[in-house]
């Protein structure tokens, strides 16, 4: 993704979330992913974050 664009959290919705560990191992994979909430964006050492809360109608260990 460009860094000059935002993301519109909020509006996100039957989206696919995939988590690669990082020490080997299975990825985990969220369908039907739906976001219920978004906070506000801050600065930690120079990064932004933001909380996003989410649920998903499916996981699959790969």
């Amino acid at each position: 993704m460009p860094v000059d664009q935002n993301i519109n959290w909020a509006k996100i919705a039957g989206a696919k979330l995939t988590q690669y560990p990082l020490t080997g191992g299975k990825r985990t994979t969220y369908q039907d992913v739906f976001v219920t909430e978004v906070g506000e964006q801050y600065t930690v050492d120079n990064e932004a974050r933001i909380n996003i809360r989410a649920f998903a109608l499916n996981k699959i260990e790969e």
